[in-house]
């Protein structure tokens, strides 16, 4: 149960050129992902969900590399917590409450030789930004007026990570410098890291990110910090969790290059890899429509239901991805097809598939 003194911090994404960008008007003001203690052995469960904080704080960005089409992406945040860890998703979930993000990183630690093994989850609020049924939604105006689109949510709202170790000697965060939290990471004046002016505290913003380093402004001082080895210790928690958020703040193309990292780990449970795949064809779909880019929808989807064909989502995704392209000459019998093969998996009477069914028979 939470106290009325407790707190959560938060680390923000500057905006970059704020002139010079352009917002879509559908997007939440904020998008955040709140990481909460991790149980564990202390400090050094609290250093283990730092090390992570800040990893996926590394994936935040204002808008892509060589920005040409204009593209923004608002303001990402994450945030950490200082009370008690959850132990179930219930419990993860209710920590949302009061701060301005929308899913939660939670987990333990165990140390183990010399290193630390974490077993990490994410929760995502339900009715959220895509959750709320407009992860992916398209027109069928075909239909008429009173069924004239089709959307689906989110693949999960839990998800349950690999274990994954972090050696402690590659992370220089696991240190008394820096304690418990990113509120002591030492900032410089410059980046020689010779002269430190101040320390992070509870809010910053990055107005510069790199591999290894990243210029920062709090409310006391501006300046340089140095995290080496979060970026050579990647791992696919903080890139799930990044990839989310791009997922929320639209930037499509930043979340296929992170959940590609994700899908590529073998090691990974294969939820977690259909999810990533299930999230990339949607994204690749979007942003093909947002900036042409080659429409990849239907190869991850496919991709997904050679990992489990049997998952009512990996369906709905791959028939999005076939109506998404339904003027093309094999989209709908291969439509009707993957109806036939997998509408046991649906209640009797489905809504979501009696459409995908009346589109098939209108275009016949």
């Amino acid at each position: 149960m939470r106290s009325a003194s407790t707190q959560w911090r938060v680390s923000l994404l500057g905006l970059l050129l704020a002139s010079a960008v352009l917002v879509n008007a559908r997007q939440p003001a904020l998008v955040g992902l709140l990481v909460a203690p991790f149980a564990g052995e202390q400090p050094l469960a609290s250093q283990t969900a730092t090390v992570l904080q800040l990893q996926t704080w590394q994936t935040l960005r204002l808008a892509p590399p060589n920005n040409t089409h204009h593209l923004s992406f608002g303001r990402g945040i994450v945030q950490w917590a200082e009370w008690a860890p959850p132990a179930v998703h219930s419990e993860a979930l209710a920590q949302l409450s009061n701060t301005a993000s929308q899913m939660v990183l939670w987990g333990r630690v165990q140390k183990l030789g010399n290193g630390v093994v974490i077993q990490a989850y994410l929760s995502v609020a339900p009715n959220s930004g895509p959750q709320a049924g407009d992860m992916w939604r398209l027109d069928l105006p075909e239909l008429g007026p009173s069924k004239t689109s089709i959307g689906v949510s989110l693949p999960a709202t839990f998800f349950e990570f690999a274990p994954i170790v972090l050696r402690l000697d590659l992370i220089p965060l696991f240190n008394s410098r820096v304690g418990t939290s990113p509120a002591n990471v030492p900032v410089y004046r410059d980046r020689t890291f010779r002269d430190q002016v101040g320390v992070l505290g509870n809010a910053f913003q990055a107005t510069e990110q790199g591999p290894d380093v990243a210029r920062v402004k709090t409310p006391d001082v501006e300046g340089w910090i140095s995290i080496p080895g979060l970026s050579t210790t990647r791992n696919e928690v903080s890139d799930f969790a990044g990839g989310m958020i791009r997922i929320y703040r639209r930037d499509w193309g930043g979340a296929i290059d992170l959940l590609q990292r994700v899908v590529d780990a073998r090691d990974q449970p294969v939820g977690i890899r259909v999810s990533s795949y299930l999230l990339m064809s949607a994204a690749s779909r979007k942003l093909h429509d947002q900036i042409g880019e080659p429409d990849r929808s239907l190869e991850f989807a496919e991709a997904a239901e050679r990992l489990n064909p049997y998952l009512r989502e990996t369906v709905k995704y791959k028939c999005m991805a076939l109506l998404a392209r339904r003027t093309q000459p094999d989209a709908i019998r291969q439509l009707d097809s993957t109806v036939k093969a997998s509408s046991y998996l649906f209640p009797k009477d489905d809504p979501w598939l009696a459409k995908v069914t009346a589109v098939v028979g209108r275009a016949r």
